[in-house]
Parts: structure tokens; C-alpha cells; sequence
């Protein structure tokens, strides 16, 4: 593309500038729109309903298990049984039913994950290339509001689990939770002026943390209030629906684009991308290494992400939903909190590698807290400090599809012996393979840097 095209008529700077583009816009480029709506309440309201909905399907599918194998649950202060007596036959029942409810998670994000891996890349390119953001937005947000329904036909209308397998891969088609993200955040930065980007970037991963905490509260507390399901999934529902209408009022933050929406010549981006890449001068060993390092410990944090509602509603724990609600938002709020004071406190006095590292050290402690939690003393509060040390909490689609075919048929597998055995794998993962590659990294950055500073000298 031409730098003409890339103007105005009036010969100013454009807005249907690439993000990645070469033209560099000034603080003054600002959009022409003086009643803008605000991007912030998208992922907030994205976010709660989140958080409201993932939760009350895990518990929901693990107490449906518990009534099929005998096991009736009063809504008092305490919506779980315990059977602490192995040889207690509602103890062996409890652990049909946290195995048959496993497997149906297996199933149901096997089903889910699969397309998100294609739609996610489908959406945020097609986004990129033709310059609308929102079609990066609201065909997830519709998908959400699809999946509401069909958790809703499940709870209300006693509709079977594999009519939920049968529709639950069509809003994986739509990108479910990771393309509004690609969206809303190059939405930000395009109606945002350089100098303000940084601040809006850190207001926005608050409002995401705000957000994702008060869904899981409220999923907790909402479902011991109602005592019921069925009801609670109605505000995922209207959430989803009032985002879905909030989107189609908000205006596209390149309205000057000249792009097409639809163009057979954004197949060809592709393969000059990977021709330009192949011709730079990147250090494809290192940038290797990052993503193995990236992925593995994301990937590691599987347990954290699948199994921890199953293993703290079992015994001994025989958590309420309330209290795993609290624990989510605690997890979540204190991962973007304690994020930016960590980097903010430590970059002053080590390199980024050494954090990276301490981000690792604290994920194998929280995984290890939680793995034996269930042996120690005030079991109910080590959860709660394994959210203190938990850094790295993160979920990518593909991630989220390998940690599912792994962490819970592990869960399943071991639960009868040592519930908390999937838990191990992180330490295990973390030490085999993160800790030493970003070690090997941070070992060639400083013989780099050394090489460079004798060359100069």
C-alpha cells in the first residue's frame, strides 16, 4: 500500500492506518467522534458473565452427577456433603460422580476448543486485514449468548449432555472468549493517542480484573441466594445480550477505512508475511525458546484452570459455591494486582528474564501448596494463599484444549489415591523444561550483551 492511499483527503494523517504500519501517528491524532461510547464496559461486562457462567456449569454438572449416584445436597450454609470415611459408600459414590463429571468437561471443552483454535486466528485476522474491529467483537459475544442458551436448555429443561456436545462447537466457531480481546484492545489503540495509550492499556486490564473477580463472586453467592442453577444462568444471558446490543451502537474506530470486508486478497497476507520474516535478521533459536518457555508454563497451570472447582468441591474440602467464587476472585484480582506491583517493584533491579523466573518459582509453590492442601492443618485457607504466590494465570485456546486432554483424565485417573496429584504436574513441567530454557535465554542475552560491549570497547 501507498503512503497516498494511506491519507486523507484533507492531507492530515489517517485513521484507516495499519497498527503495524510505518506512519507513526502524533498525540494530536485523535478520532473526529466527540461522543464516542467507551470501550471499558465490553470486557467488564464480558468478563462478569464470564465468570458468572464457568463456574455454575462445573458445579452443576458435578452436583447432577452427585443426585444420579444417590447423593442429595441441602441449600444451607454448606451446599456440599462430605464423606470423609473411605469406606463409607457415599464417599465411593462422591467419587463416581467427580469422575463422571470430569469426563463430561473433558468432552464438553474438546468440543468447544477444537474450533477456537482455527476461529480465533480466522477472526483476528480478518479483523487486522480489513480494518473493523467489531468483527472481531461481536460474532464471539453472539456465540456467547448462544452458549448461555444451550446451558440454560441443560439446566432448565433437563435437555441431555450431548445436545450441549452438538451445539457447543458452534460457538467455538465464533471465537468465544479470546477474539473480543484481539478487538477491544486494537479498538483501543487506534481511537487512543500514543501518549495515552500505555494509561488506557493498564485501565483496561483493571477493568478486566474487576470484572472476572465480581463474576465469580457473584456466581457464588447468586447460586446459594436463588438455590438454584437454572436462574443464576439468566445473567450470563442478559449480560451477554446487552454487550452484543452496546457493540452494534459503538461506532468502528477507523470509519474512514477504505478496505473491503470481504476480500479474496487477504488470503495472500500470509505468505508475505512469512516471506518478510524470513528475510530479518530475527534470532530464531531465542524466539523459539521464548515461546517454549511461554507455552509450557502457561500450559502448566492447567490444574488451576480445570480441576480446581472438582477438587475443592470433594472432600475433605466440600467447598460451597460461595467460597470457590471468593477464591476465583481472589485468584484473579490478585493476578493483575500483584503482576503489575511485581514487575513495577522488581524491573528497578533485574532484567525481565530474572522475573520470568520468579513468576515460574511462584506458580510450582502455589501448585505444591495445592496439591497437599488437603493433608494439612486449616486446609480451608492454603487455597487462599496459594493465590498469593500464582503469577501466571492465563487462557489461550490452545492451552486450554491440551490442559483439558491432559489435566483432567490425570484428575480422573488419580483421584481415588492423591486428588491432588495433577497439581504436581506444574513443579514437574516448570522444572523439566520453563526453568531451564529461560535459563539457557537469559545465559546467550548476557553473552550477547558482554560481546557486544567488548566490540564496542
Amino acid at each position: 500500500m501507498t503512503k497516498d492511499a494511506n491519507k486523507s483527503d484533507d492531507g492530515g494523517a489517517s485513521e484507516s492506518q495499519p497498527l503495524l504500519g510505518d506512519n507513526k501517528r502524533t498525540t494530536d491524532d485523535t478520532p473526529s467522534s466527540t461522543c464516542r461510547l467507551p470501550i471499558e464496559p465490553i470486557p467488564t461486562f464480558f468478563l462478569v458473565a464470564i465468570g458468572l457462567q464457568n463456574p455454575i456449569l462445573k458445579e452443576f454438572l458435578y452436583y447432577e452427577q452427585c443426585e444420579k449416584n444417590n447423593i442429595t445436597f441441602v441449600w444451607d450454609s454448606n451446599s456440599s456433603k462430605c464423606f470423609l470415611n473411605m469406606s463409607d459408600p457415599g464417599y465411593m459414590a462422591q467419587q463416581t460422580a467427580q469422575a463422571l463429571a470430569s469426563q463430561q468437561l473433558l468432552y464438553h471443552n474438546i468440543a468447544l476448543y477444537i474450533p477456537v483454535c482455527f476461529s480465533a486466528i480466522f477472526f483476528g485476522v480478518w479483523s487486522d486485514l480489513s480494518q473493523r474491529r467489531k468483527v472481531a467483537i461481536l460474532p464471539a459475544i453472539f456465540g456467547c449468548i448462544i452458549q448461555a442458551t444451550i446451558y440454560l436448555l441443560l439446566m432448565g429443561f433437563k435437555f441431555s449432555f450431548e445436545f450441549v456436545i452438538i451445539g457447543i462447537p458452534f460457538v467455538g466457531l465464533f471465537g468465544y472468549f479470546y477474539t473480543p480481546f484481539v478487538g477491544i484492545k486494537a479498538y483501543l489503540a487506534d481511537v487512543t493517542p500514543r501518549s495515552k495509550l500505555t494509561f488506557r492499556l493498564a485501565v483496561l486490564s483493571a477493568f478486566e480484573g474487576i470484572g472476572t473477580g465480581l463474576g465469580f463472586v457473584t456466581s457464588g453467592l447468586w447460586i446459594q441466594w436463588q438455590r438454584s442453577f437454572t436462574t443464576s444462568m439468566w445473567i450470563p444471558l442478559g449480560l451477554f445480550t446487552f454487550i452484543f446490543l452496546y457493540v452494534l451502537l459503538l461506532p468502528e474506530s477507523l470509519p474512514g477505512s477504505k478496505k473491503k470486508l470481504f476480500s479474496c486478497s487477504y488470503f495472500g497476507a500470509f505468505g508475505r508475511a512469512c516471506s518478510s520474516a524470513k528475510n530479518s535478521d530475527i534470532n530464531w533459536g531465542l524466539l523459539g525458546c521464548y515461546y517454549v518457555a511461554y507455552i509450557s508454563s502457561h500450559f502448566a497451570d492447567g490444574a488451576f484452570s480445570e480441576i480446581v472447582n472438582l477438587y475443592l468441591m470433594d472432600s475433605p474440602f466440600c467447598w460451597d459455591p460461595t467460597k470457590i467464587g471468593v477464591l476465583f476472585a481472589a485468584m484473579y484480582l490478585g493476578e493483575h494486582m500483584m503482576s503489575a506491583v511485581g514487575i513495577r517493584l522488581f524491573g528497578s533491579v533485574m532484567d525481565d528474564l530474572w522475573i520470568a523466573q520468579i513468576g515460574v518459582l511462584s506458580d510450582v509453590l502455589a501448585n505444591i501448596l495445592m496439591a497437599v492442601s488437603a493433608y494439612l492443618p486449616h486446609r480451608d485457607m492454603v487455597p487462599f494463599i496459594g493465590t498469593v504466590f500464582a503469577l501466571l494465570y492465563c487462557f489461550e485456546a490452545i492451552s486450554k484444549l491440551t490442559q483439558s486432554l491432559v489435566f483432567l483424565p490425570v484428575y480422573r485417573a488419580t483421584l481415588h489415591w492423591f486428588p491432588g496429584f495433577g497439581f504436581l504436574i506444574n513443579p514437574a513441567i516448570n522444572f523439566a523444561i520453563t526453568a531451564p530454557v529461560l535459563g539457557f535465554v537469559h545465559y546467550r542475552t548476557r553473552c550477547r550483551s558482554t560481546g557486544s560491549q567488548l566490540t564496542i570497547n
